[in-house]
């Protein structure tokens, strides 16, 4: 065999490969089912929601407005809000919001809570630990300072848990289908995420999550050594904690695909911002314990990465130009399906106008990202993280 046809059969196995993955999402989207709770649910687990808030004054005053607006029965639940050095007015708009007694609001100070030589690498995950071990809830449930969060948000998240007597619930999280083009294109590719998440878990696969939307029992928590051995890379709170989760309690992490529980967030509006974002998120996927993650994570970047140098072979070699289209052929139509469903499903279908430059965008950022995330280090709201 020549070493053409040696590389144009690893090639169409890749993309074979490829097709396979997003079958199988495909399959876990199309039949896991909406979850409906019953009409006559009355809730009756104890609450904590726990946000950790850094320079968060902007959207302080709508999260604060959308937790008063939950309709959770009084008296099942509280919140727990750790102010992480913040450098704006952060802390006064939340001790604001303390002092008016309208929410079981307990605020934290992580700077208080820190000893005077206190090494730390996750100031996030230090935040949300320092906040659960107060927390009495039996059930603890994380967002961000800077999400939108509708009004059923915790009575659906409730409802699953206490249906499902599982131990981690996963609700999606979806990117504000307005902005500018740039910031567009980022809701489509993250509107994929979420339904890639929720087919992988359909099958019991807890391969990602979001921490703005994620509610976990405590004791599970408790059992698995809660953050512990995740402290060497800033990011992660969520997945990571996950992975733990499911390996200790195999078959107990559930998606929650209730349009209801879903929490907005917004996308990055600049280049700079949505690059560091993502080399965050790359970041803590050299620290996945579970060989599968990485091996699918791998597969798509050298997918990704054949298809890009095919298409550049292309230019001086024609035949190239075939097996390159073959490629991109296959890609275009299975990411359309699944994007179309996933979007329908969430009624943000008109990002749909955007797949073919959101399709190219994806496969160039995250073939860089693979390429250069081992060499760069990311900041977080001026930290450099590692």
């Amino acid at each position: 065999m020549s070493s053409r046809d040696l590389y144009i059969l690893i090639a169409l196995l890749s993309t074979a490969c490829y097709l396979a993955f997003f079958l199988y999402y495909l399959l876990g989207w199309w039949t896991l089912h909406a979850f409906r709770p019953p009409a006559s649910f009355v809730p009756n687990t104890r609450i904590s929601v726990v946000i950790s808030a850094r320079n968060e004054e902007r959207y302080i005053p709508q999260m604060l407005q959308d937790l008063h607006g939950q309709d959770y029965p009084a008296g099942l639940w509280e919140v727990w809000i750790v102010d992480d050095h913040s450098e704006d007015r952060t802390a006064a708009l939340l001790e604001a919001g303390r002092a008016s007694g309208t929410l079981p609001l307990h605020l934290i100070s992580l700077a208080g809570e820190l000893e005077p030589e206190e090494v730390v690498v996750a100031y996030k995950k230090k935040a949300l630990e320092t906040a659960i071990n107060l927390a009495g809830g039996t059930l603890l449930v994380t967002t961000d300072a800077d999400c939108r969060l509708q009004p059923h948000w915790l009575s659906r998240i409730a409802a699953l848990f206490e249906q499902e007597n599982c131990n981690m619930v996963a609700g999606p999280v979806l990117y504000e289908p307005s902005g500018s083009f740039f910031m567009k294109m980022q809701a489509l590719d993250f509107a994929g995420f979420q339904g890639i998440t929720a087919a992988c878990l359909r099958f019991h696969f807890a391969n990602m999550c979001n921490g703005a939307n994620l509610a976990f029992r405590k004791s599970a928590y408790e059992a698995v050594g809660g953050y512990k051995g995740t402290e060497q890379t800033a990011s992660g709170d969520d997945m990571l904690l996950m992975h733990k989760i499911a390996r200790r309690y195999p078959g107990t992490v559930r998606f929650l695909k209730n349009r209801e529980a879903a929490v907005y967030t917004h996308a990055e509006p600049t280049w700079r911002g949505f690059w560091q974002q993502r080399l965050r998120w790359t970041s803590k996927s050299r620290h996945y314990t579970q060989p599968l993650i990485p091996g699918m994570l791998g597969a798509v970047f050298v997918f990704y990465g054949l298809l890009l140098l095919t298409a550049l072979l292309g230019l001086r070699h024609p035949p190239f130009l075939m097996l390159a289209a073959i490629m991109a052929a296959v890609k275009l139509l299975i990411d359309f399906i699944f994007l179309w469903s996933v979007t329908r499903w969430f009624r943000q279908l008109r990002l749909m106008f955007l797949f073919l430059p959101a399709w190219l965008f994806h496969l160039l950022y995250v073939t860089a990202l693979g390429t250069l995330a081992a060499f760069i280090k990311p900041t977080w709201k001026g930290r450099k993280t590692r």
